[in-house]
């Protein structure tokens, strides 16, 4: 699931991980996020942090009380993240905008490992 208040960024990682063979949905907040882990398991989340209303990080944080198995990548274009708080609320990697291809599928790659549970046979 892609969770990020910038349709156009959601939609791109979308279309990105879709072409290669993963299930995806997109939402556009923390709020809706927690709707939809509350009615569809997910192996991976890559949210952002800065949007409005919930941050990533709050994000995170409720998500993992419906997804405690959830792997998580936080998103950001600031140049440093409040790692610490970030690994408590039940995150793990980080991906620095603006991300390049490559990038995105290293980390989901490492973040899902083997045998993932979001790309369809």
């Amino acid at each position: 699931m892609i969770v990020d208040d910038e349709l156009l960024v959601a939609e791109a990682l979308k279309r990105m991980l879709t072409r290669e063979k993963y299930d995806v949905d997109s939402v556009l907040s923390g709020a809706e996020a927690l709707e939809n882990v509350r009615h569809k398991k997910y192996a991976l989340a890559i949210i952002d942090k800065n949007m409005p209303g919930m941050s990533g990080i709050q994000a995170c944080r409720e998500i993992r009380k419906f997804c405690q198995n959830l792997a998580v990548i936080l998103m950001t274009g600031e140049s440093t993240v409040p790692q610490a708080e970030f690994l408590a609320a039940g995150g793990g990697a980080v991906m620095y905008k603006p991300f390049l291809k490559g990038e995105v599928q290293e980390a989901v790659h490492k973040a899902l490992g083997p045998g993932n549970l979001l790309k369809n046979s």
